[in-house]
């Protein structure tokens, strides 16, 4: 079965997705950037329920890398990047981050933080296979952090569906 999520790319193909000063890139244009990075993470070992860390400014680069991970199933652990270095370090230990996905802006931080785990350049991979691993609609797809505006900030798990009907809801 088809993630909702992933099955809107097929219903809205040649619509517009992303838009940067750069390009504009349809949905099918980017299912197929995410879906090429798909495969580079499942070559490199990522797999279903596997916690990656993403250290990187807003970008093109940070979403194809974040739909990619869904793609294979990993959760997403998107990192503020204003936090200091030793509250990084502190909420990597506590999720048992598997992998860090860093910007060329974060590499530096992203080496210090290893951890014993490995940091990897986000990338763009030119492999045009589609994974093979669906992941289902319930299924766990980020770990986000509050803002910690009553103490510090808390883990928070979401599923696909979590994001999905929000987004529906906010039109």
């Amino acid at each position: 079965m088809q993630n909702i999520f992933f099955q809107k790319f097929t219903d809205f193909e040649n619509e517009t997705f992303l838009k940067t000063n750069v390009e504009a890139l349809t949905f099918s244009e980017t299912i197929h950037k995410v879906d090429s990075l798909a495969n580079h993470y499942i070559k490199l070992g990522f797999n279903k329920g596997d916690r990656i860390a993403i250290l990187s400014e807003n970008s093109s680069a940070f979403t194809f890398n974040f739909l990619a991970l869904w793609r294979i199933g990993a959760i997403a652990v998107p990192i503020n990047t204003r936090w200091p270095e030793q509250q990084i370090s502190s909420n990597l230990n506590k999720l048992e981050i598997k992998s860090i996905l860093y910007s060329n802006k974060y590499k530096a931080i992203a080496e210090i933080l290893k951890l014993g785990i490995t940091a990897h350049k986000m990338a763009i991979s030119n492999e045009s296979e589609i994974p093979q691993k669906i992941t289902d609609e319930n299924e766990d797809a980020t770990i986000i952090f509050t803002s910690g505006s009553t103490s510090k900030p808390k883990a928070a798990l979401h599923t696909f569906n979590n994001h999905f009907y929000n987004a529906l809801g906010s039109n």
